[in-house]
C-alpha cells in the first residue's frame, strides 16, 4: 500500500467474554485489540468488538472518528505515534468506563504505519474505587465529628458552666506551669482571690437563679482588664481566683481594689446590690509554690471578711 493511500484501519482481534485475572472483577471482561493500518475506517471485525465499541456490523466502513468519537483526543494520538494510556467515561447512566492503552508501530525507517489499541472495560474497578473513595470521605467526617467532640468535651471539662470562666480543675492544670514559667524568668506572679459577701443569703431569699446571676457578675468584671496569659477561674462557691503572671504585690493589690469599687456600683435588676472581698498574695513574696501562695491569698481574704466585708488586703499580717 503506498502512503497516499487512505489509510484504513486493517485488523480487529478480540477475545470473546470471560473473567480477567487482574481487574478485580467477577463480571464478564471483553477485551479488544484494534491494529490501525490506517485512519479513515474500519474493515470487517468479529460481533465481540462491536459489542464492546456499544455499535454493530454497520459500523463497517464508516469514518474512524465517528466510530470512537466516545474517546476524545485517541484518534489524534494514533494519528501522531504517541504511546498514551487513559480511563475513559462512555456514560454515567449505567456507568461505563473504559482502560484505553494505545501502542505506536514503526516501521524499519521510523515512519508511524499505524498503532495498536488494546480496550478493557473497568467499570467494576472504577465503581469499588468510587466506593471505597465515598466510605473514606464518610469516614474522615466522622473523625472531624470526633474531633470536634473531643474539643467540646474538653471545653467543658474546664469551664464552670454558670460563670464561663475556667473551672478549679483547669487552675490546677496550669498553676504550676505558671509558676514554674515565671520562677525560670525570675519573674514575679500575683494571686487574686475574692469571694462574694453574704452569698447565702442572696442565694436563700431570692432563690438560685439570681444566685447564679449574682455570680456571673463579678465573673464578668476581669474580662476588660485581664491580659493575655492571665487566668479567671471559679475557684469553688462564690470564690474566685485570678491569676497574673509578670505582676508584682503593688499592681493587683490596686486592680483588686478597682475590681471591688467596680462591683459595689454594680445595679442589678431586681435584685440587692452586692459586694466582694478580696485577698491578694505575690509569688516570690510570699512563698514560690502554688499551694503556698493561695494559702496567703486565702488568710488575706479571710482578714479582709474579717474587717467588716468590702475590703482588700493583701499579703501575710
Amino acid at each position: 500500500m503506498s502512503r497516499s493511500t487512505p489509510q484504513r484501519y486493517g485488523h480487529w482481534d478480540s477475545r470473546s467474554p470471560g473473567n480477567h485475572p487482574h481487574d478485580g472483577s467477577c463480571g464478564p471482561y471483553i477485551k479488544a485489540r484494534i491494529l490501525l493500518v490506517s485512519a479513515s475506517a474500519f474493515t470487517p471485525f468479529i460481533r465481540s468488538a462491536c459489542e464492546f465499541l456499544g455499535a454493530d456490523s454497520s459500523c463497517v466502513g464508516v469514518q474512524a472518528d465517528l466510530i470512537l468519537s466516545p474517546w476524545p483526543g485517541l484518534i489524534d494520538q494514533c494519528r501522531q505515534g504517541e504511546a498514551g494510556h487513559s480511563e475513559i467515561q462512555l456514560s454515567e447512566q449505567p456507568l461505563r468506563v473504559i482502560d484505553a492503552r494505545l501502542t505506536p508501530i514503526f516501521q524499519k525507517d521510523r515512519m508511524h504505519s499505524g498503532s495498536i489499541i488494546v480496550l478493557r472495560d473497568i467499570t467494576v474497578r472504577v465503581l469499588a474505587e468510587r466506593e471505597l473513595q465515598s466510605a473514606n470521605c464518610r469516614l474522615q467526617a466522622q473523625l472531624i465529628e470526633i474531633s470536634r467532640l473531643q474539643e467540646a468535651v474538653r471545653e467543658q471539662a474546664i469551664h464552670d458552666a454558670i460563670t464561663g470562666l475556667f473551672n478549679r480543675r483547669y487552675l490546677e492544670e496550669t498553676f504550676h506551669r505558671k509558676l514554674a514559667a515565671a520562677k525560670r524568668r525570675d519573674a514575679p506572679l500575683a494571686v487574686i482571690l475574692l469571694d462574694v459577701d453574704h452569698f447565702n443569703t442572696i442565694n436563700d431569699t431570692f432563690g438560685h437563679q439570681a444566685g447564679d446571676r449574682t455570680l456571673q457578675e463579678p465573673a464578668a468584671l476581669p474580662g476588660s482588664s485581664t491580659r493575655e496569659g492571665d487566668i479567671a477561674c471559679r475557684y469553688g462557691g462564690d470564690e474566685f481566683v485570678l491569676v497574673l503572671p509578670d505582676t508584682t504585690l503593688a499592681e493587683p493589690a490596686n486592680e483588686a481594689e478597682a475590681l471591688r469599687t467596680e462591683c459595689s456600683s454594680l445595679d442589678q435588676e431586681g435584685l440587692p446590690r452586692f459586694t466582694i472581698s478580696l485577698g491578694v498574695a505575690c509569688s516570690p513574696d510570699h512563698g514560690e509554690e502554688g499551694g503556698q501562695i493561695l494559702l496567703v491569698a486565702d488568710r488575706a481574704l479571710y482578714r479582709a471578711k474579717m474587717d467588716g466585708r468590702n475590703r482588700v488586703h493583701a499579703g501575710k499580717n
